[in-house]
């Protein structure tokens, strides 16, 4: 987990939901905790060049496990973009073979996300459809976000301490 995702999981379980959506506004991308090791050096791995028992042997799920990535612009380079890849000059990294160097950006548009692919090679998805590539999507929070093989959902400040909070504490009975 990098220093961000630890830093949010530590602030959720210390803080209260309001003083957290308060002070930690934005939106948030929330899955379990993936990665899929490069076959080389920056080489993206395609679906089609792995077989089921390599991936079951390089894939790693940490089901309890749950990573908060935050939507924030952190890199000098591409201004008006949050870009998202496996290179770690990126805004929001993503360590996983499946996913290109430069995967995808966001961009805010006033009070819209927008989700655009770089036309990447193993996609970006909205909910079950593939993005054309440089073509700016809206993303509507609660939903589905697919980069390579890396599924996550968009989250809001509210929601991403509640999906963080509920697999601390377990489902409210």
């Amino acid at each position: 987990m990098g220093d961000d995702e630890e830093n949010i999981v530590r602030l959720v379980a210390r803080t209260a939901q309001r003083e957290f959506v308060k002070k930690h506004a934005g939106y948030y991308l929330i899955g379990t905790a993936l990665a899929r090791p490069a076959l080389g050096p920056m080489k993206t791995m395609g679906f089609s060049e792995i077989t089921l028992e390599e991936a079951e042997e390089i894939l790693v799920i940490e089901s309890e496990n749950r990573t908060a990535l935050p939507v924030r612009k952190k890199q000098e380079v591409f201004e008006s973009k949050i870009t998202v890849g496996r290179a770690t000059n990126n805004d929001i990294v993503i360590a996983d073979a499946t996913i290109s160097k430069l995967h995808a950006w966001f961009v805010i548009d006033g009070d819209r996300l927008l989700l655009v692919d770089a036309g990447s090679r193993n996609g970006t998805h909205l909910g079950d459809t593939r993005l054309a590539a440089k073509t700016p999507t809206p993303a509507k929070v609660g939903e589905r976000i697919r980069f390579g093989s890396a599924e996550l959902v968009l989250q809001d400040a509210n929601g991403c301490w509640e999906a963080l909070r509920r697999r601390k504490t377990g489902p409210a009975t």
